[in-house]
């Protein structure tokens, strides 16, 4: 079961597994820089303006019983570009979340009141959402008159409402609920019905539509935003306990992390309709954000002191980054990032705001001036050595081989090349092939972040020089001899040119193709041709000699 959502410390971090042979390397990066703050809970970026808030707590109410105007909870305000100034506004008791609408600059805090302190229903002051103006940093009004156990919200820039979601903990047994409310204020109504302990929620601006996690009953509730009607209770398993969640405004997936048990956890992508894919990560999992633009989903957890990365289209876990600290497991807006700003923001009650460059985490970009040497049912596959993508160096290549230009491509599985393994140089052997067969080759580097995209398809065919021919047949009619024969195989090129020559070292004709030439011969003289034949990789060996002819 899932602990009080209200606990005061927080910690996030994230961990995934690698793609291949990467088998989980860590990127070994550490944060950009680290904001200080008293026992933060929560922190949301405005992509348009690069400004961060971050909730914190503060030290005092750990312990304490009631809220004061010494003790309400804070929200820090910075901008990306100046970490370090930091201005500092008094909002509810007990800020558990925080939301921003980046389109019309206005910031959301969920305050847990008496219940984040003494974990009840009865108590003062009640849970309430600060709203506040971004541009001038004030605060313009407070909402009251939300369930009990709040527990995270979320905010539709297009609709202009705010969704809390409430009845959150691991001691509850009776469904929890939704609440939406004007992004102006007003009095909060009721929308949608969800699981137990809903612990998260994301929203699809365009579609309005609703994902809930649901810590006890292992469920993703969508609902219908406007309508308040809850269309679809996802399974996501038994004892997974879902946590945060987020949303591709531009896929309109939802991503979902859990933890199947105390060693596993997973992103899960979801529609509004059911799951679309699980990824397998670290344990622990606790918050995620989406960068849509460069599709890259992120992920924290409470018992490693990592962010960990997912490549959106396949599905693959990246690179993972180490933060400064770690803590229990509490709210979901424990992770945020800025697409445009290029960096990713992690929570950690021990230190504070971990900021990291969304760089650590980019696979390096596809390797260019790809070649390809030809040999005896082999390629000798050679590139320029791959830029990295952000910070991390390059680890190792695969080359992969397909017999189309559209693939499908695998890695060579024979031995007798260099190529079969993740090659740490910039030229391998791709053996085991077909003389005179095309085949189409890419090459992909790697860092701690997984593959990048491969380099474009080059063809070439496995060759050798050709055959020696057989013996030519040589005819005489006056001084003229003609010599004719017959072409050998080509071993995978074709034969360019042939050479004849008389005896062991005289060249008496070259054709282009033609299988046959003539030439003037003395008279009583004897006469005895050999014939090589050529293609694009070398020359054969000269044929054995044709009959001794004597020239009259």
């Amino acid at each position: 079961m899932r602990s009080l959502p209200f606990s005061v410390l927080l910690a996030v971090s994230i961990v995934v597994l690698g793609d291949g042979g990467l088998n989980g390397a860590t990127a070994g990066a550490t944060p950009v820089a680290t904001v200080n703050l008293a026992v933060p809970n929560g922190v949301a970026v405005n992509t348009s303006t690069h400004v961060v808030y971050a909730i914190e707590q503060g030290s005092s109410l750990v312990t304490a019983t009631s809220c004061t105007t010494s003790t309400d909870g804070k929200l820090a305000i910075f901008s990306e570009t100046a970490p370090t100034s930091i201005a500092t506004l008094t909002v509810g008791c007990v800020p558990i979340a925080v939301a921003v609408d980046s389109v019309d600059n206005m910031v959301f805090v969920l305050n847990a009141g008496a219940q984040g302190i003494v974990q009840t229903a009865n108590g003062t002051p009640p849970a309430t959402v600060t709203i506040i103006n971004g541009a001038t940093k004030a605060v313009v009004a407070t909402v009251s008159g939300f369930p009990w156990y709040v527990s995270s919200l979320a905010v539709n820039p297009t609709t202009k409402q705010v969704f809390v979601t409430a009845g959150a903990g691991s001691t509850q047994t009776t469904p929890g609920s939704v609440t939406v409310m004007s992004e102006s204020g007003g009095t909060p109504t009721s929308s949608c019905g969800v699981a137990v302990n809903p612990t998260a929620i994301a929203v699809d601006d365009a579609s309005n539509t609703l994902f809930v996690s649901n810590a006890n009953s292992d469920t993703v509730t969508v609902c219908n935003g406007a309508t308040g009607v809850a269309t679809a209770n996802v399974s996501l398993g038994t004892g997974v306990s879902p946590a945060g969640l987020a949303v591709d405004q531009t896929t309109h997936q939802a991503y979902v992390v859990a933890n199947a048990g105390p060693t596993k956890g997973e992103i899960v992508a979801l529609s509004s309709s059911g799951i679309v894919s699980t990824t397998l990560v670290g344990q622990g999992l606790e918050g995620v954000a989406v960068d849509g633009a460069a599709g890259v989903i992120f992920a924290n957890s409470t018992t490693q002191k990592l962010v960990y990365s997912m490549n959106e289209t396949s599905a693959t876990v990246g690179a993972s980054v180490t933060t400064s600290g770690e803590s229990k497991p509490t709210f979901a807006t424990s992770l945020a990032v800025d697409p445009g700003g290029g960096e990713l923001f992690s929570l950690s009650a021990t230190a504070g705001i971990d900021i990291e460059a969304e760089s650590s985490f980019q696979p390096p970009v596809a390797p260019t001036g790809v070649t390809l040497t030809p040999g005896s049912g082999s390629l000798t596959v050679a590139w320029t050595a791959s830029v990295a993508g952000g910070t991390l160096p390059i680890l190792y290549y695969r080359v992969l081989y397909g017999e189309t230009s559209s693939g499908p491509f695998a890695q060579s599985t024979n031995a007798a090349g260099s190529c079969y393994v993740n090659v740490t140089g910039t030229s391998c052997v791709l053996a085991g092939l077909t003389n005179g067969t095309t085949y189409w080759v890419e090459v992909a580097a790697a860092n701690a972040a997984g593959f990048g995209q491969p380099s474009l398809p080059v063809a070439g065919s496995p060759a050798t020089a050709p055959a020696a021919p057989a013996a030519p047949t040589v005819t005489i009619s006056g001084r003229t001899a003609t010599i004719t024969w017959m072409p050998p195989a080509n071993q995978g090129s074709p034969i360019v040119s042939y050479a004849v020559v008389n005896g062991s070292a005289q060249t008496v004709c070259r054709t282009t193709s033609a299988t046959r030439c003539a030439t003037t011969v003395r008279q009583n003289s004897v006469v005895q041709f050999s014939v090589s034949a050529a293609n694009a990789v070398g020359s054969s060996a000269f044929s054995p000699r044709s009959a001794l002819r004597f020239v009259h």
